[in-house]
């Protein structure tokens, strides 16, 4: 009999959280899984941990040859994969109760014409102190439903760990992309389908915030943001008539602008030699903001 979702865990070094990862799959209700771990590490300790659960002979492991990076890990588990339903759980993430995976595979077999569902998660720092719950309001899933790019301007559903999808419906992870790959993802399956499921339970904890994670190198590089804005603005066709698109570009280019890292970059960019339209709007406005600023300086 095929087993029902296959659970992709890319693991990239931090060999502690992919324990507890690992522990929390053991301990669920829901048995009819099988677990599928791709290593990127620099080092053997991811290998070690994952012994100590191989004598399951549902838990397979697989070092790569060659680093892949994220998001091309994340594909490279998925491509493993033999279940029918993916369940990506990122390697310092976990499934918060016992019975989680059994309601993840539930919302989707009990909605066939669903390719997506996704669950509130908990977001917990290095430490796991709670930081916060990430769930979305009733207005959003309502405009989820009609605009699955209304993500670009905040992503409510969450990390992918906090989602599962059906494999014969899903591209990939886009390997250009590092800090919006997730949304990109959303976005293209709710387009090809815009139904989907959701619910209020938090089926899974998220590691947030940490210096350790890939993403960190990212949170603070304003013009790899900005870059990934362009480039997605163009996978998607999105003109500037698509206003909250439009003004969450002109509200990021401010933040690079404003940040001592990127500044000098964005300016010695093509961005800036060859000018969007939003890109000349957020020129002139931090232009008039500096005079401001210069004006009351000179006042006191």
């Amino acid at each position: 009999m095929r087993t029902k979702v296959s659970i992709c865990i890319p693991a990239y070094n931090q060999p502690d959280f992919l324990r507890r990862a690992l522990n929390s799959i053991k301990e669920q209700s829901y048995q009819d899984y099988e677990v599928i771990i791709t290593d990127d590490s620099t080092n053997n300790a991811v290998r070690t941990v994952v012994s100590e659960f191989l004598s399951d002979a549902r838990y397979m492991y697989y070092k790569n040859n060659e680093r892949k990076g994220t998001p091309g890990n994340w594909n490279e588990a998925i491509n493993y994969a033999k279940a029918p339903l993916i369940k990506l759980l990122h390697h310092d993430d976990w499934l918060s109760n016992k019975n989680s995976l059994e309601i993840f595979v539930r919302m989707l077999e009990e909605n066939p014409l669903a390719n997506f569902a996704f669950s509130s998660s908990l977001n917990f720092d290095a430490n796991q102190l709670l930081l916060s719950k990430n769930i979305p309001s009733k207005k959003q899933l309502l405009e989820l439903k009609n605009n699955s790019t209304c993500l670009l301007w905040g992503n409510f559903v969450g990390a992918p760990s906090a989602t599962i999808f059906r494999k014969s419906n899903a591209p990939k992870f886009d390997e250009n992309l590092k800090w919006l790959v997730d949304i990109d993802f959303y976005i293209a399956v709710l387009k090809a389908n815009p139904s989907f499921v959701f619910t209020e339970l938090s089926l899974t904890s998220t590691t947030s915030r940490s210096d350790f994670q890939v993403s960190a190198s990212y949170r603070y590089d304003g013009l790899l943001q900005l870059n990934e804005y362009y480039y997605l603005r163009s996978k998607l066709k999105l003109g500037i008539f698509n206003f909250p698109f439009t003004m969450k570009f002109i509200k990021l280019i401010l933040k690079v602008i404003d940040m001592p890292g990127s500044r000098c970059a964005l300016l010695d960019s093509n961005h800036v030699k060859n000018p969007c339209l939003e890109m000349r709007v957020a020129l002139l406005l931090s232009q008039q903001k500096h005079r401001i600023k210069k004006l009351k300086s000179l006042l006191k």
